[in-house]
């Protein structure tokens, strides 16, 4: 009986990694903020005083 339910938590454990492996590729190939992606690191500099450079 204790291998059954072994069994039955292992496999849930590497359904749910599967499942959380497929979707985070999906949602990275994918994701809604695709276009701004490198946005704030093109434009960092507006948050500094003008005429301010920092690096």
């Amino acid at each position: 009986m204790s291998k059954k339910i072994i069994y039955y938590y292992i496999l849930i454990i590497f359904l749910g990694i599967l499942t959380g492996g497929v979707c985070g590729f999906i949602y990275a190939y994918y994701h809604p903020m695709d276009e701004i992606s490198g946005y704030w690191k093109t434009n960092y500099f507006f948050s500094t005083p003008a005429g301010a450079l920092s690096y």
